[in-house]
């Protein structure tokens, strides 16, 4: 007896592809606009900018002979170079190209600019060792970010003489939805004399005046994360070239294909290290 099964059958069962491409989904970054963005300086020419930066005045006592001492200081001076260069390239054959109902060219510049976005993010992070205020808790701690943590971190900027204008929480998902969601002082509405308290919208909020972002590539170090509390003249970012694409077709190397690339140069540095500070919270 014949029995006809979809092993017996896989020649005739066809396969069905959906021409809808799934994209993959980048979070947009959220450190680049709230950094110092020098690239006008560098967009003709260059790989060094110098920021020179201004010490404080010191307030001196006229004695009664009325001698005084001009002030002596000297300014002091950042250098970032513009020296990370970067690239998604993406090859297609011309026959696939003809062939493919999708085309990876046709998603290039959206996808490029986003996985792009999310490494300045990264990178951005990563300068959390820099920074010379004390800390938030300890590197160790085992605490989640809540109202402690942001105190702390607003009295740590406070004390530094830090301005309250262009200051900005950088924190994972996870501080504010374990940390601050926990907190009744924020999220209940009767507490906070309001009639629906801003936590329990979904809108990414302020508290003291302070706007709070979160994004996945806040830095991890085993089992604490490093948010940060920075005011935007902390750190500088200088692009020469700026997702600029380029595209090629390589018939005259003898291959029968078409390239593009992405392409990101520029730099980032840390200006101001006591213009931010580390919150060590659990991960």
């Amino acid at each position: 007896m014949a029995v006809f099964d979809n092993t017996t059958n896989a020649a005739t069962i066809n396969e069905v592809w959906d021409r809808a491409v799934e994209q993959f989904r980048y979070a947009k970054g959220v450190f680049l606009n709230r950094i110092n963005n020098k690239s006008s300086l560098v967009k003709e020419s260059g790989d060094i900018i110098n920021f020179s930066i201004k010490k404080e005045y010191t307030v001196g006592t006229i004695p009664s002979g009325g001698a005084i001492t001009p002030q002596s200081w000297t300014m002091t001076t950042v250098a970032l170079t513009v020296d990370k260069n970067q690239e998604i390239t993406v090859e297609t054959e011309d026959k696939t190209k003809a062939q493919s109902f999708w085309d990876a060219n046709s998603d290039l510049p959206k996808d490029a600019g986003a996985a792009f976005a999310a490494e300045y993010d990264r990178l951005i992070a990563a300068q959390h060792g820099d920074f010379t205020l004390t800390p938030v808790n300890a590197a160790d701690t085992t605490s989640a970010f809540g109202k402690n943590s942001f105190t702390t971190a607003m009295l740590r900027m406070d004390d530094n003489n830090v301005p309250q204008e262009d200051r900005s929480f950088f924190l994972s998902p996870n501080a504010y939805w374990a940390g601050l969601m926990n907190e009744m002082q924020l999220t209940a509405a009767n507490e906070a004399g309001l009639p629906k308290n801003v936590l329990t919208t979904g809108f990414r909020f302020s508290l003291g005046g302070v706007p709070f972002y979160t994004s996945t590539k806040i830095a991890t170090v085993g089992t604490v994360r490093k948010g940060i509390l920075l005011h935007k003249s902390a750190l500088a970012i200088a692009f020469q070239r700026n997702c600029e694409i380029r595209r090629a077709d390589r018939l005259a190397g003898l291959v029968d294909s078409y390239v593009a690339m992405v392409k990101s140069l520029y730099g980032i540095k840390m200006v101001r290290a006591d213009y931010g500070v580390v919150i060590n919270y659990a991960a």
